[in-house]
């Protein structure tokens, strides 16, 4: 390796450094909403209300069915069309959050199953309302049981963000095309890019791993198979 090559490849470090502080700050930033998006959808999914119900597992249906590419094109390009302007970063924040929110309200909602119904009970003898029960009793044994698929949507929000480098947000993807579309050493570039993405999201992952078994440790042994497995990436 000559000092040209050396020096070429320094060169791309501020460029991908920057895109990679925006992927990294979006996927937990977008999860973490969407994730809220999907308590509400799950706790609106076991609502009282027929029509409530209804609407909601609608909406959800919709949001499933629609490529991520199209909902991030809906909220930067589609609204902007009807004078609703948004920024190409929150546009797309937006965009992630309710389209993997649907697909958590269904898992948030299976977890919510899993949840024996003693414990509601054993909740209203304590003389706790609702709220509380759902906050301090269900939730939170309900997110334990989903989160080996919790996980799994992480990766895949993680690789989703990608996607916004489409509509200008300069993240790890979008850096790298303007690198590659200056020298043209695509491979060399995209490589790089790779072994960024591969460590990053197997840290991520890793780390959610550590932390799933670190909540089962209290779990029996008899009981861990019922505990929601992973499910491949949406």
């Amino acid at each position: 390796m000559t000092s040209e090559d050396v020096d070429r490849l320094l060169s791309y470090i501020g460029p991908l450094a920057s895109g990679l502080v925006y992927t990294v700050f979006l996927t937990p930033l977008t999860m973490l909403l969407a994730t809220l998006l999907g308590i509400g959808f799950a706790v609106a999914l076991n609502a009282r209300r027929l029509w409530i119900r209804r609407s909601v597992q609608w909406f959800i249906e919709v949001a499933r069915s629609i490529p991520e590419l199209v909902h991030v094109f809906i909220w930067y390009e589609a609204l902007a069309v009807m004078g609703i302007v948004l920024p190409a970063l929150v546009a797309g924040v937006v965009a992630l959050s309710v389209v993997f929110g649907a697909f958590l309200g269904e898992v948030i909602r299976a977890g919510i199953i899993s949840v024996e119904r003693t414990q509601w009970e054993s909740g209203k003898v304590l003389g706790m309302s609702d709220a509380t029960i759902w906050r301090r009793v269900v939730l939170p044994q309900a997110f334990r049981n989903i989160l080996p698929v919790w996980s799994s949507y992480y990766v895949s929000m993680y690789k989703a963000t990608a996607l916004l480098g489409v509509i200008t947000v300069p993240d790890l993807l979008f850096q790298a095309r303007g690198l590659a579309s200056q020298n043209f050493r695509v491979f060399e570039i995209y490589a790089i890019v790779l072994v960024i993405y591969f460590i990053i999201g197997s840290t991520s992952l890793a780390a959610i791993r550590w932390y799933e078994r670190r909540l089962r440790l209290d779990v029996p042994k008899s009981e861990r198979g019922d505990i929601l497995r992973p499910i491949p990436d949406a």
